[in-house]
């Protein structure tokens, strides 16, 4: 008998974690939308695609690719959550990236048309596997993304956003949770990123209880007078500048303009590091030693954050973007990266372009 649960039918042994990240799409320098010109992925693709539904294709690299409102998206295969599982999750997503990119490169060649991507958005999905017997009141998945959504925005801002960054939210999808953040283009800020955000997310789902007082209760400081609002697609929650008391995404981040519910006065870097310090065992549970290192030393003023960098340095090419970023991925074991083979940096509507000048 089939189980009224589908998809869920066979569910994962293990919890898990994915990324997916979404492309605007130019054709000679003319926003549209890839159904309008491929149809399918197929329509740009040359390889045999597993089709996974009418508009999704399973890639070659193991992740898959899909239009989705107007937009092109890349997902990673599912990563089971284990030592430096971030790290392998992030560099999935760039091999995806790159596969995309490389058959777009030969569309490009047969139809003698311009092409160009335009990333803004990351989505972090975090597997929800509490049994349904540990699951009460106070422990829902909806009280969880309420939760996350007050103490992931400090150390996530200071750890992959830049001053164009729009907002960080957090969606209740079920059997996951899944945290939206601006696309970081520097490989190494978004493994860091991912790490802290999955060490953190698997560490308050173990907590009893999800109610927004019990973050005091475990120390974690949280900013007073943020009030998140609705999240702009599907349910759940997103705190953009307008719901803090100072526009986070372009203050000083060593500024101590922020006043936390225990009545504490610290800069947003503090707040971040002292997020970071007390999951920190959590983070190197799932991180690489280089991601490790990058959040332990967000407190220091002349690390490397997106906000730190020009807002518009020169755009790089396809070609050179994505060398740039596989070269970064295997710099992980330095003990200190180097700007010069940096993915650009720019503000979020240039900040992750690829495309042809």
């Amino acid at each position: 008998m089939d189980d009224q649960r589908f998809p869920y039918t066979a569910e994962l042994a293990m919890p898990v974690i994915g990324l997916e990240s979404e492309f605007r799409v130019f054709v000679d320098e003319a926003e549209i939308a890839p159904e309008d010109v491929w149809r399918t992925p197929a329509g740009f693709i040359e390889r045999p695609l597993l089709k996974r539904t009418t508009k999704s294709s399973q890639l070659p690299t193991g992740g898959a690719v899909y239009f989705d409102g107007g937009v092109l998206e890349v997902v990673t295969p599912v990563i089971e959550v284990a030592p430096r599982c971030t790290a392998r999750v992030v560099r999935s997503l760039w091999e995806q990236i790159r596969f995309v990119r490389a058959e777009l490169d030969g569309w490009e060649a047969r139809s003698g048309r311009r092409f160009r991507l335009q990333a803004f958005s990351c989505h972090v999905n975090i597997s929800f596997e509490l049994p349904r017997e540990e699951r009460g009141r106070d422990r829902t998945i909806q009280k969880l993304a309420l939760l996350l959504s007050l103490v992931l925005p400090a150390p996530v801002i200071v750890a992959g956003a830049n001053r164009r960054s729009t907002a960080i939210g957090v969606r209740p999808r079920r059997e996951r949770i899944e945290i939206t953040l601006d696309f970081t283009p520097e490989p190494g800020l978004m493994g860091a990123a991912v790490a802290l955000i999955v060490g953190v997310v698997r560490a308050i789902i173990a907590w009893p209880s999800y109610r927004v007082g019990v973050a005091e209760e475990h120390g974690v400081p949280i900013l007073a007078a943020i009030t998140p609002g609705q999240h702009g697609s599907r349910k759940g929650w997103a705190v953009r500048a307008e719901n803090f008391a100072h526009d986070p995404f372009t203050c000083d981040a060593d500024a101590p303009l922020w006043r936390t519910t225990s009545g504490r006065t610290l800069s947003l870097r503090r707040v971040a590091l002292a997020t970071a310090t007390l999951f920190r065992a959590s983070i190197r549970n799932v991180a690489d030693a280089y991601s490790e290192r990058l959040c332990s030393r967000s407190s220091a003023a002349s690390r490397r954050r997106c906000s730190t960098f020009p807002i518009a340095p020169p755009r790089t090419t396809t070609s050179a973007a994505l060398r740039a970023g596989r070269r970064g991925l295997r710099r992980r074991a330095s003990s200190a990266p180097s700007t010069k083979e940096s993915f650009s940096t720019s503000p979020a509507d240039e900040i992750s372009t690829w495309g042809r000048r």
